[in-house]
C-alpha cells in the first residue's frame, strides 16, 4: 500500500482532516497503519458522514482509537467483541451493529466468528476470509440472521492461514 510521511514534533498534536482524501488523493474505505520507530504515538480517528450541503456540526459518526499491531491474533488465538446489539426484525432494531477486522502481516487468514448470548450459550458461527493487509467490515444481521439480542458477544478466532488480525 502507498505510504505518506507526516512530521509530528515531540509533544505536539496533529489533526489531519479527511486523511484518506487529503494524503492519498482518493475516496476509499479501509484501514490506516501508523508507525513511528522513534517514539510511541496515540492515534485516534473520527469516521463520519453527512448529507450534501450539511456542515460539520450536522455530521454523524464515531471515534475509533488505534489498536497496536501487536494486539493482532494469529492461528489459534481468540479475541472478543462485546456489547453486540442486533434484534429482529432487523429494520426495527434500535441499533445496526457491524463487526470487522484488519489483517496486519501481509498474509491471508480465515476467521471463525461465534456469537454467544449474555449467558454464554452459543448462538451460531460463521467463517470469513480476510486478504493480506486488508480490512473487512460486515453486518451482524448478514451472518447471524436469527440473532436477536441486546447484549451478545462475538468471539473471533483465526482458524487457518498465517495472517494476523485485529478485531
Amino acid at each position: 500500500p502507498p505510504a505518506v510521511e507526516v512530521l509530528v514534533p515531540p509533544g505536539d498534536t496533529v489533526m489531519l482532516e479527511n486523511v484518506v482524501e487529503s494524503l492519498f488523493h482518493t475516496q476509499a474505505f479501509g484501514a490506516l497503519r501508523v508507525t513511528c520507530p522513534a517514539q510511541k504515538l496515540l492515534v485516534t480517528s473520527r469516521v463520519f458522514s453527512r448529507t450534501a450541503g450539511e456542515g460539520d456540526a450536522d455530521s454523524v459518526g464515531q471515534d475509533f482509537a488505534a489498536v497496536p499491531a501487536a494486539f493482532a491474533i494469529g492461528s489459534g488465538d481468540r479475541a472478543q467483541v462485546l456489547g453486540v446489539h442486533q434484534t429482529t426484525p432487523h429494520q426495527d432494531s434500535d441499533f445496526r451493529f457491524n463487526f470487522g477486522f484488519v489483517e496486519t502481516t501481509g498474509h491471508i487468514a480465515t476467521v471463525r466468528v461465534t456469537a454467544f448470548d449474555e449467558l454464554g450459550a452459543e448462538q451460531g458461527a460463521t467463517e470469513l476470509q480476510i486478504r493480506e493487509f486488508s480490512q473487512r467490515q460486515v453486518a451482524v444481521k448478514d451472518h447471524f440472521p436469527d440473532l436477536s439480542l441486546a447484549n451478545a458477544r462475538l468471539e473471533l478466532e483465526v482458524v487457518s492461514g498465517s495472517g494476523k488480525v485485529i478485531a
